[in-house]
């Protein structure tokens, strides 16, 4: 849970080179997307415990109960923009969410991929019921510190993962030099 992480860390936000640490728990809920009910995973962040969040597209990340950020894939499966509502399903409830942000999100979960992530506050996904089957604390470092001040808090507990690239920028990486052979050949 995410409070046993924060628990199994203390300290993480202090630690010399740390700039902020931003706490979420990884959430299932279910949005209508395509015409029908899919569920998504979420990452349910505490807006007053941190000042980290992935990086908006466009907008900004929830700061309050009524708001949402989502992946691309989820704006386009709703035919939707920034300022629309998104009905957001747990165990105990639902709740209309204005979308304020779009954005990649961490490959992290089940399911994930960084176009059909959500974020959403914990308190909302508490009061929807939905289920926690995890948790993680995203960590931004001052510029130039070595990532190994992260060590002693990896544990049993918590591991402590690296800036890795999704497999979907992997993907186009290994396109490598097709696409200028492709051009000198139809030139």
């Amino acid at each position: 849970s995410l409070d046993a992480l924060q628990e199994a860390t203390v300290g993480v936000e202090d630690e010399p080179g740390v700039d902020a640490v931003g706490w979420a728990s990884l959430v299932g809920v279910v949005i209508e997307h395509d015409g029908d009910d899919a569920e998504v995973e979420a990452f349910a962040f505490d807006p007053d415990a941190g000042a980290v969040h992935p990086t908006m597209r466009s907008g900004r990340p929830p700061l309050t109960d009524d708001e949402v950020a989502v992946g691309v894939e989820i704006l386009n499966g709703v035919d939707g923009r920034v300022g629309d509502t998104l009905t957001v399903t747990g165990a105990e409830g639902s709740a209309d969410l204005e979308i304020v942000g779009v954005g990649p999100f961490p490959e992290l979960g089940n399911s994930a991929d960084i176009a059909t992530g959500i974020s959403l506050t914990r308190a909302t996904a508490q009061r929807i019921g939905a289920m926690e089957f995890g948790a993680f604390g995203l960590v931004r470092l001052a510029p130039g510190t070595d990532p190994t001040v992260l060590d002693p808090f990896a544990g049993e507990a918590a591991d402590v993962d690296l800036p890795f690239e999704s497999n979907r920028v992997n993907n186009l990486g290994e396109i490598g030099d097709i696409p200028t052979f492709l051009a000198l050949f139809l030139a």
